[in-house]
């Protein structure tokens, strides 16, 4: 995979980068967060990709959901991004039954 981040995803991978980064610093980065049970910090982080998309119909839970698309892939940051970006060109996360339920990313034509 190449180092070079596409400019349509440069603006999330860049904030996602910075969040990570920064995450730990604060004491209750990795704390649970009880209403949406994900770490403080991934929620803290999910509400800044929501503000940065700047759509009001794209909602924290959608975030959310594309972040736990990403989790524990290598490339998280990229997936992550590619997630924000398919949600604020109105594609959704979805996920596919055939799969067992595994996370599917649709990118309307700009692959996955």
């Amino acid at each position: 995979m190449s180092d070079v981040i596409p400019s349509h995803i440069k603006p999330y991978y860049e904030l996602i980068g910075q969040a990570l980064d920064a995450r730990g610093r604060r004491p209750d980065d990795y704390e649970r967060d009880a209403e949406h049970q994900e770490a403080v910090y991934v929620v803290r982080l999910c509400r800044q990709l929501v503000d940065r998309i700047g759509r009001p119909e794209i909602t924290l839970a959608d975030v959310l959901r594309a972040d736990r698309c990403a989790s524990g892939h290598t490339d998280y940051e990229r997936r992550l991004a590619a997630g924000c970006y398919a949600l604020a060109c109105r594609d959704r996360i979805q996920r596919d039954p055939s799969e067992d339920g595994e996370c599917r990313l649709t990118l309307g034509g700009i692959g996955s």
